[in-house]
């Protein structure tokens, strides 16, 4: 029997199923949100799926978004093989019954940084990026969790964080070798909380993967220890073919 043109519209104009949405009980009435968003890399746009949900959890109160930290992935076309798809993942902390707090009024900056204040803040920065790479080559997971922030790990237990470096572990393979490519320094940067941010460019390589990427550190002032707020990694498989290895080198990596 031929499909009505009636039910053809009505297929057509079925909506499109929302994502999967986990949900981590984190305490009462605060949870921790995963979600995949395929043909996405921008996580703001990944944060609408998440809302349904944080309405269902809390019912008729008011709920806040909290920590996250997110990941994308961009596809990269390679001879021979289809194309990937895009897909950005949010991890997202929400509470129920609060409301965000109103912004304040002002924020202190901090003062420009001077010559003498990077001769005093480099070493600290390479002493720091030191201990933590060889924190997570020696796979002292504890160790390099404590120079964290939690907006970088969104709040991951070490339980969680060790999961994560042992998978990463288990996908790259022991520690060959490791290289600085550079460091930036950056005094209050627009849309983050003002204060001294020092990025660290560098390359690694594994024993089933070459990797690179970079650290962001960062102190309101200088003088507050400086903790870890942000990296980036891109992970380059040794079997990748030359077309797509070099496409991938010349986008995301300073040196390789």
């Amino acid at each position: 029997m031929p499909t009505s043109t009636f039910a053809a519209v009505l297929l057509l104009v079925q909506p499109t199923p929302l994502p999967d949405v986990q949900v981590e009980t984190l305490g009462d009435q605060a949870y921790r949100l995963t979600v995949t968003v395929e043909g996405e890399t921008n996580p703001g746009n990944a944060q609408a799926a998440l809302q349904p949900t944080a309405v269902r959890l809390c019912g008729s109160e008011s709920w806040v978004f909290g920590r996250y930290s997110f990941t994308s992935n961009e596809a990269v076309e390679s001879s021979g093989d289809a194309a990937g798809v895009d897909s950005v993942t949010l991890v997202q902390n929400v509470t129920c019954g609060m409301r965000e707090a109103a912004p304040a009024s002002s924020a202190t900056t901090a003062p420009p940084l001077s010559e003498t204040d990077l001769e005093r803040l480099t070493p600290i920065i390479d002493g720091l990026t030191e201990r933590y790479f060889s924190a997570v080559e020696e796979a002292r997971h504890a160790d390099s969790l404590a120079m964290t922030s939690e907006e970088m790990t969104g709040g991951a237990s070490l339980a969680e964080w060790t999961r994560t470096r042992e998978q990463h572990r288990a996908e790259a393979g022991a520690p060959i070798s490791r290289q600085l490519a550079r460091l930036t320094w950056y005094a209050n940067p627009d849309g983050v909380p003002p204060g001294y941010y020092a990025a660290v460019d560098y390359v690694a390589s594994w024993e089933r993967r070459d990797e690179c990427g970079y650290l962001i550190w960062f102190s309101p002032d200088g003088v507050i220890p400086f903790t870890l707020t942000r990296q980036e990694q891109t992970w380059l498989d040794h079997g990748l073919d030359d077309q797509t290895r070099a496409a991938m080198r010349q986008r995301f990596c300073a040196i390789l």
